[in-house]
């Protein structure tokens, strides 16, 4: 061996590395890579020690030196994808991978490494073929599986996803990272008490991991185990202060337990979710006497949202006599007519030049309602057009020993949790067959596959009456009882005070708490509630009754 040989140097390098002795294996590799330049192991190992010590600056650095010596060698173009990749360089990395793949189609870590990357730019469907290809060659890679479950999982591809958690938990039963995807993916099968089971498991091996407590918190709350959830969600706090994510499961546990002062502010930090954004332009109002100056009241979430906080509207009026109220196009009207003394707009107006806004949301934090009291209950606080409300009397004046009922059997699709609260009409039969009452649909858009039941069941379509929730409110004024999921129909009938029945599934929304039977917010609301998930037909059978005896 030649007395400059970079070798001997290589070779402690490697053994420093795999005690962990890592700045002595970086100084043994760059010296033997400067004593043998022209041997690519060296510079491809010392890229492999920065990679592994998140020096990925380093790494790309050194590879890049590498490569221009030994622009063919694969385990280099792999390694400086793991750098690209570590760096936040995905799209790069992709294709750092995919030249190391083009002469070794098998390597390894060019294969995991090409499916991080894919998957962290959501390119799941990209990711999973590559992800099978490595586990073909490679059937006891455990991070393989892993990953695996997780580009199924963005897929909604639940079933194969938990397979995939379950044979990575095979290979390494001590995979905390896997029992806790393990557990998010059962909860999503509908499997619960399983979930929480792997969620367990998980925090044993991680007892002091935010995500697994955080995890854990939401399937407590599935389990409509409060106590539990709070707990949970109050450790992730403590363990990550700046987690989005738990300080927003923690606000609604809270709130669902009836604990408004702390749920409330802990609320607030939905803002900082994805999916919520506050209107850009003036200050949020935080609580100052405005005088004539005007307030912007901005509506968030969905229709039901903004008719169940619009009592908090005329709270407002003590500190601000120019209030602006901007509300969904649906609800303009209805709102206008509700406060004649405010300014309603909806989302297609122009905005007025205002020097303050406001969540509508955030007004009981703001305002400090910290209690079950300090919830407005004067109902009515929405009212309809009596002339529209007596029209609808009028066309009801033959038949007058019917009950007239409105319905509403499901809510939009588009919210995450519809399945549980939505069902369908033949669900309803039992209630819908009982004698000497007359059922008004009040969805406004009936779909074509629903029409043979409305007529099947004797079920008035009226969506074409419909166009708006003034509408709406002038049909309900109308009937004597509004049945329904937990949909905006429901806040429609409570802001009127109109009696309404609302079927709630076993883990509900917060708003209607854990196990009551009435509401804080709508006095003339009745809940019932299921006793199992999924299972409406105690429900239905209890309303049924509850029908006859009315």
């Amino acid at each position: 061996m030649a007395p400059r040989s970079g070798e001997p140097l290589h070779l402690l390098g490697i053994s420093a590395r795999r005690q962990n002795r890592l700045a002595e294996a970086e100084a043994l590799l760059r010296e033997a890579w400067r004593r043998q330049p022209e041997q690519p192991e060296i510079v491809n190992n010392l890229t492999a020690l920065l990679c592994s010590a998140a020096d990925h600056d380093q790494a790309l650095n050194v590879a890049e030196a590498g490569l221009a010596l030994h622009p063919g060698f694969a385990y280099l173009h792999a390694n400086r994808g793991v750098a690209l990749h570590g760096l936040g360089r995905s799209a790069e990395a992709v294709d750092a991978f995919r030249r190391a793949l083009a002469d070794l189609p098998q390597l390894e870590m060019a294969l995991f490494g090409l499916a991080s990357a894919l998957e962290a730019l959501k390119r799941q469907t990209e990711a999973e073929p590559v992800l099978r290809a490595l586990l073909d060659a490679h059937p006891d890679h455990a991070e393989g599986f892993n990953l695996l479950g997780r580009t199924l999982a963005a897929q909604d591809k639940h079933a194969e996803a938990a397979a995939a958690f379950q044979h990575t938990l095979r290979l390494r039963p001590d995979h905390a990272q896997a029992w806790t995807n393990l557990a998010s993916t059962l909860l999503k099968l509908e499997r619960p008490e399983e979930a929480l089971d792997a969620a367990r498991r998980a925090l044993e091996l991680t007892p002091d991991n935010a995500l697994a407590h955080n995890n854990a918190s939401i399937i407590c709350q599935e389990l409509v185990r409060l106590d539990e959830a709070i707990a949970h969600s109050r450790r992730a706090v403590s363990l990550d202060p700046e987690n989005i994510d738990a300080h927003w499961c923690l606000g609604l546990q809270l709130l669902y337990a009836g604990h408004w002062a702390e749920g409330w502010e802990e609320y607030e930090w939905r803002w900082r979710l994805p999916f919520h954004r506050m209107m850009a332009g003036p200050p949020v109002w935080s609580g100052q006497i405005l005088g004539k100056n005007a307030l912007l009241v901005n509506t968030e979430q969905g229709q039901g949202d903004s008719l169940q906080f619009l009592r908090y509207v005329p709270l407002l009026r003590p500190y601000c006599s120019n209030l602006i109220v901007r509300v969904q196009p649906s609800l303009k009207r209805l709102t206008t007519a509700g406060f004649p003394d405010v300014s309603v707009i909806d989302y297609e107006d122009d905005i007025p030049p205002v020097p303050f806004q406001v969540p509508l949301m955030s007004l009981p934090h703001i305002l400090g309602c910290d209690g079950e009291d300090s919830i407005p209950r004067q109902v009515p606080y929405l009212h309809s057009d009596p002339l529209a409300a007596e029209r609808w009397r009028q066309r009801w004046r033959d038949g007058k020993s019917l009950r007239r009922i409105g319905i509403a059997w499901r809510g939009s699709p588009t919210y995450k949790r519809d399945h549980l609260r939505s069902l369908g009409l033949e669900t309803l039969a039992p209630l819908l067959n009982l004698p000497g009452c007359r059922f008004y649909a009040l969805h406004p858009d009936i779909r074509d596959d629903e029409q043979p039941l409305l007529e099947q069941f004797g079920i008035e379509n009226l969506s074409t009456e419909l166009t708006d929730f003034h509408d709406t409110a002038a049909l309900l004024e109308s009937l004597d009882i509004v049945i329904a999921v937990d949909t905006s129909a429901i806040h429609l009938a409570g802001a009127l005070g109109r009696p309404a029945w609302v079927m709630l599934p076993f883990s509900c929304d917060w708003r209607w708490g854990a196990s009551r039977t009435d509401s804080p917010w709508y006095p003339s609301l009745r809940l019932f509630r299921q006793k199992a998930a999924r299972d409406w037909a105690p429900v239905v059978a209890e309303m049924a009754e509850s029908l006859r005896l009315v």
